[in-house]
Order: structure tokens, then sequence, then C-alpha cells
């Protein structure tokens, strides 16, 4: 039982990996990959131009880097906060574009996931519906002429139409 159990995650393990690729391939996915990142490095260069001065926590581009990699995943330690105005401005930017990538990210990755899905859905709908207009033209009947018999057969199986 062991081994079948460890099949199945191997196997479930495997989609999801191929779909997480599929997913890093994207061109999209590579898009806001780049605008987060250059966002997070302009971001800490900002703040270290407008806090290096007046801040005593920020003596470096590296501790301004770690306040905008803590600030746009929102983990916002509070070891390093923004003294100045415009830093604070910087703060409350980041925090809101750290939210919106999440959400990006996450769109993006449920996408992934659920695509395959989708498509075989899509594709078992659409022949669906061929095989109806097929039935359809067989037998001879129009959509408004079905639509009474059925409303027909509701009334006499005492349901409401």
């Amino acid at each position: 039982m062991p081994k079948i159990r460890l099949a199945r995650i191997a196997s479930s393990t495997l989609v999801v990996h191929r779909r997480v690729l599929t997913l890093v391939r994207q061109p999209a996915f590579l898009v806001v990959s780049v605008l987060l990142h250059s966002s997070v490095i302009a971001a800490a260069y900002g703040f270290f131009r407008l806090e290096a001065a007046e801040n005593p926590r920020v003596t470096s581009f590296f501790d301004a880097l770690y306040w905008a990699v803590c600030t746009v995943t929102t983990v916002g330690y509070g070891d390093v906060v923004p003294l100045t105005t415009g830093g604070r401005i910087l703060a409350m930017s980041l925090m809101i574009l750290g939210t919106l990538f999440l959400v990006i990210y996450t769109a993006l990755f449920a996408s992934a996931l659920v695509a395959p899905e989708l498509r075989d859905v899509e594709s078992h709908v659409r022949r669906m519906k061929s095989d109806v207009r097929h039935l359809e033209q067989e037998v001879g009947i129009d959509h408004r002429e079905l639509h009474e018999l059925v409303a027909r057969l509701q009334v006499l199986l005492g349901k409401s139409p």
C-alpha cells in the first residue's frame, strides 16, 4: 500500500513540476518577474537616497535593499523604518505593489495548474455541442420545438418549467 501512495505522490509531483516549468516559461511570468525585481531594486535605491542622510539604520545600499525586500513581501520586521516623508510614501507604494504582484503571481500559478484540465473540458463541451447539433439535424427538430417538448414533459412529470 505505501508503494502505491508513493507512486501517486511522485506522479502528482511530476505533474506540478511540469506545470511550474510551463509557468516560468510564459512571457507574462517573465515580464511580471522582471518588473517586480526592477521595482524592488529601484525602491531600494530611492530609499537609500532618501534615508541615508537621515536614518541611522540605513548606512549602505544593502540596508536599503533589505528594507525593500521586507516591505514588498509585507514581512516588515520594523528594524528599518522610513523616517522621511518621501521614504514613507515610497514604503506605502512598495507595500501596495507587493500585494499587487502577489495577486498576479497567484493568478498565473493557478492558471498554469488548471489550464490543461480547462482545455480538456472545453474540448469535451465543443464535442457535446457538435453531437447535439447532429442529433437535432437527424431528428429534424429546432430549438423552439425542443424547448416546448421539454416544458410539456416537465408538466407531465409534475415539475414546473
